[in-house]
C-alpha cells in the first residue's frame, strides 16, 4: 500500500512538472526594447486580451516620460487605427488628397503624444507627416509649432516660411513666425508677420499677444498694452489671459523712457 501511495505521488509530481513546461512554452513573447530598454509605443492591445489602462497608469507612465523614459504603452487605438485606414486608402488610390488625409492622422498623434511629453514619438509623426504629403502646408505648420515649443526657431522659421510658400494666406503660420522671430530677437521682423497675421483674420487674440511681443521688443510699450487690451477683449482662454494680465503689470510699471 505505501508503495502505491508513493508511486502516485511521484506521478502526481512529474504531471505538474509537465504542465509548468507546457504554460511557459506556450506563453507569449515579450515585446522587443525600446528607447531605455522598455517597449516602445504602438498600437494598443483589445481590451479583452489586455484589458483597459487604468488612468492612474496613464498618469504614471507619463510621469514616468517626462523623467526621460519615453517608451510608455498608451491607449491609442483610434490614432493607430486612423494612421492604418488612411496608409491604406493612399496604398490604393495615391492621390495627393490620400497623403493630406494620412499626414492629417500622424499630426493627430503626434499632438497626442506631445500632451503625454513623448517628444520622441511625436516629432517622428510630424516628420512623417511631412514625408507623406511634402506639398501639404499644414505637415510643415504644425512641425513649426512643435519647434516653437521646443525653443527651436531657426527651424520653426524654416518650416513655417515653407507652409506660408505653399499657403501664402494662411494667417496661424504668419503668428507663429511672428513669436520665432521674437524669440530671435527679430523684432522688426516679427512685428511685419504679426500685422500680416492680423490683416488676414483681426478676430484671434493669440495674433495680437504675439505682436505685442514684437512691440516689447521694439520698446513701443504703449503698442504693446493696446495689443493686451485686445487680447482681453477677444479671448476666452484662461491661459491667455493670465499671461495678458501679467505683461499689463509688467509693462504698467516699467518707467516710461
Amino acid at each position: 500500500m505505501k508503495l502505491k501511495t508513493h508511486s502516485a505521488i511521484i506521478c502526481f509530481a512529474a504531471l505538474s512538472m509537465l504542465a509548468s513546461m507546457l504554460a511557459a512554452c506556450t506563453a507569449a513573447p515579450q515585446q522587443p526594447a525600446g528607447p531605455a530598454g522598455q517597449s516602445a509605443p504602438g498600437p494598443a492591445a483589445s481590451t479583452a486580451a489586455q484589458g483597459q489602462v487604468s488612468q492612474s497608469n496613464v498618469q504614471t507612465q507619463a510621469d514616468q516620460a517626462a523623467a526621460g523614459n519615453y517608451a510608455v504603452v498608451l491607449n491609442s487605438d483610434s490614432y493607430d487605427q486612423a494612421i492604418a485606414s488612411a496608409r491604406s486608402a493612399l496604398a490604393d488610390s495615391p492621390t495627393e488628397a490620400a497623403g493630406e488625409k494620412l499626414a492629417d492622422a500622424y499630426i493627430a498623434r503626434a499632438w497626442f503624444y506631445w500632451g503625454k511629453r513623448l517628444m520622441p514619438y511625436a516629432i517622428k509623426d510630424l516628420t512623417s507627416a511631412v514625408q507623406t504629403a511634402p506639398n501639404y502646408y499644414k505637415a510643415y505648420y504644425e512641425r513649426g509649432r512643435f519647434y516653437n515649443d521646443q525653443w527651436q526657431f531657426s527651424l520653426a522659421i524654416f518650416d513655417l516660411n515653407k507652409a506660408l510658400s505653399l499657403m501664402d494666406n494662411f494667417a496661424p503660420a504668419y503668428s507663429e513666425l511672428a513669436y520665432s522671430y521674437y524669440k530671435n530677437r527679430k523684432y522688426d521682423q516679427s512685428l511685419a508677420d504679426a500685422d500680416k497675421a492680423i490683416g488676414l483674420d483681426p478676430t484671434q487674440a493669440s495674433f495680437y499677444y504675439n505682436r505685442s511681443l514684437a512691440y516689447r521688443g521694439l520698446k513701443e510699450n504703449d503698442l504693446a498694452i493696446a495689443d493686451l487690451q485686445t487680447v482681453l477683449k477677444l479671448s476666452s482662454d484662461d491661459t491667455l489671459i493670465q499671461k495678458a494680465n501679467a505683461d499689463l503689470t509688467t509693462l504698467s510699471q516699467t518707467p516710461k523712457t
